[in-house]
């Protein structure tokens, strides 16, 4: 099938046509994601990596920049959303020859350059945040005269949550509640976040006097991603290569890491570091990559996407959509499309939000078995309140010859 490129968007265009067209949600978004932070994280990353300043303070810009720095991948989303929507192939009834009406939205060269620049963007915060935790901790064994083993918190035979302490107090840890709800909460999170991938999650409703009936296509965040890699939509598509990269990076960022991410929580935190990884070193290794990882994971960018696009999409695709099949045949349209947000998108939500707990506990342990000197005002303040409230227990440490 030959394609005939009846309209484009670009950054500059889509600001405005978002903005002519009432969309002030997608105007906000694009302008704040796409215009401004892509360029300010950069810039405070600059400041955060030359400019003098306390330990401490460096510590505080790198931590929240590499957690916020993914939210400028909210436009990648919202392209495989509109993507996944804009894909009409459907016989026009007035046509003799039952022709077929085609309409397919297809991403260009300067949304794969800006997915790649956010991607290195994450990389490259990650990696200013690990060096500054080693050259921060190196000073301060200067400053003291003692070289410490960067294990040397965990003890053999033990695991994360039986080590955590939650207040200056040595002798008040986890109480066996407090570790049978945690384990319980955590599980059902990361039940929430493998089910939503499979429910329906955007249905899009297909209408006009063009087509012999309405027509309604569900898809859930899985779907989305098989449709536009299907061998039918490569076909008809003049960027498969892009698109592939795009759907990849979807896949990745959106469903594959944010799992991952949950699931390794729940071993990090449950399983000692002697079984889990065979010694100390790796299960070290091992927690700080799940901590970099943390900083990719876009399961909640991904439903900030969906959920500007639906709201918007009546103001903006819809009447992008009725402008190329002519917006009315008589006093009714010729064709029109409406989105609804599905069940998925729904319990997507719960999963991100008991999610960031998930990772605000991870934050919180990483401090203190990981590396001490990172700053977590708000986990302590968290942790410490659901301590208060019974979750935590002192038990005494009996100290015999061999510890001694």
């Amino acid at each position: 099938i030959q394609l005939t490129v009846v309209y484009e968007i670009s950054f500059v265009s889509s600001l405005k046509d978002a903005y002519n067209g009432g969309a002030y949600g997608i105007f906000f978004v694009i302008f704040l994601f796409s215009g401004v932070w892509p360029y300010g994280k950069n810039c405070i990353m600059f400041v955060a990596w030359f400019v003098p300043m306390t330990w401490e303070t460096r510590s505080w810009i790198l931590k929240n920049l590499t957690r916020l720095a993914k939210w400028s991948l909210v436009d990648v989303f919202a392209i495989v959303i509109i993507m996944a929507g804009l894909r009409i192939i459907k016989p026009i009834v007035t046509d003799p020859n039952g022709a077929p009406l085609v309409i397919v939205a297809e991403s260009r060269i300067a949304i794969y350059t800006f997915c790649v620049a956010a991607i290195w963007d994450l990389v490259q915060g990650e990696w200013m945040r690990h060096m500054h935790l080693r050259a921060y901790e190196k000073e301060i064994q200067k400053e003291s005269g003692l070289e410490q083993d960067s294990t040397s918190s965990l003890n053999s035979g033990s695991n994360m949550i039986k080590e955590i302490r939650f207040s200056d107090n040595p002798k008040r840890s986890c109480s066996v509640p407090g570790k049978n709800f945690t384990i319980v909460f955590m599980l059902i999170q990361l039940a929430l976040a493998l089910s939503s991938v499979f429910l329906t999650v955007i249905t899009y409703n297909l209408f006009g006097e063009l087509f012999a009936e309405d027509s309604k296509i569900e898809y859930t965040a899985a779907t989305i991603a098989t449709t536009i890699l299907s061998e039918e939509a490569l076909k008809i598509n003049d960027s498969p290569t892009g698109t592939v990269f795009l759907v990849v990076m979807y896949i990745a960022l959106s469903i594959a890491i944010p799992i991952f991410q949950f699931g390794s929580i729940i071993i990090l935190t449950f399983v000692g570091w002697d079984k889990a990884c065979c010694n100390k070193s790796i299960y070290k290794t091992f927690f700080e990559a799940v901590d970099i990882i943390g900083g990719f994971a876009c399961q909640d960018v991904f439903v900030l996407s969906f959920v500007v696009v639906i709201a918007e999409w009546d103001k903006l695709i819809n009447t992008s959509v009725g402008n190329v099949a002519g917006d009315t045949c008589g006093e009714v349209a010729c064709l029109g499309m409406t989105a609804e947000i599905g069940i998925g998108i729904y319990v997507m939500t719960v999963a991100f939000i008991l999610g960031w707990i998930c990772e605000m506990w991870i934050t919180y342990a990483y401090s203190q078995l990981i590396h001490p000197v990172e700053k977590v005002e708000l986990n302590n303040v968290f942790f410490g309140l659901v301590s208060q409230f019974g979750c935590t227990s002192a038990v005494d440490l009996e100290i015999t010859d061999k510890h001694v």
